[in-house]
């Protein structure tokens, strides 16, 4: 009975030890630098900035209701940050270069660019993630978040929003940027 118990703790333990994931991920980066000096954190859930509108199609209204959540984390340069800017961008570059994100597009070169990726299938998207650098400026990552984003619908959506069958709303949004102001006065 001992040995049998030894065997069912060694496999236990050996189960546990091979599913821990010890690969960076994008949101164990977010948390270990949302308070970090140098970087501006947001985290805004859809219904603040996104409008129903009760003629859109339901199909857009899916599109619209599969958003969750929008994080973003910023990463401006100082003239101060460079050399800790260029350490980031490539722990970001190695994160998104992993199997688990579908690369969508990716433009520009290694001093300034673009990537966007998402995580899940083609019709039912958990994350779509837009990773922007620029060696004057810095780094931006977004994540939006959701149950089973359809890419080609949300590109559709961006299509409407230009066209201003959606509305923003932005007063929500600006709110929440004048009060991080204030934070930050």
């Amino acid at each position: 009975m001992k040995v049998v118990f030894q065997i069912f703790l060694f496999l236990f333990l050996g189960v546990q030890l091979s599913s821990c994931n010890q690969e960076p991920t994008l949101q164990k980066y977010f948390v270990n630098h949302q308070n970090d000096e140098g970087y501006v954190m947001v985290d805004l859930p859809a219904s603040m900035f996104l409008s129903f509108n009760d003629e859109l199609a339901s199909a857009d209204q899916e599109a619209i209701e599969s958003v969750k959540k929008v994080s973003v984390l910023a990463y401006p340069l100082n003239g101060t940050n460079t050399a800790n800017y260029e350490t980031e961008v490539a722990i970001l570059n190695k994160i998104l270069s992993q199997e688990k994100y579908k690369l969508l597009m990716k433009i520009g070169n290694t001093t300034k660019g673009m990537r966007i990726a998402y995580l899940g299938e083609e019709k039912a998207i958990d994350e779509v993630v837009f990773f922007g650098n620029d060696g004057e400026k810095g780094f931006i990552v977004a994540r939006v978040l959701g149950k089973k984003m359809n890419v080609g619908e949300l590109m559709k959506l961006v299509g409407k929003l230009e066209n201003g069958d959606i509305k923003l709303n932005l007063k929500q949004f600006e709110e929440t940027l004048e009060s991080l102001d204030e934070i930050e006065s």
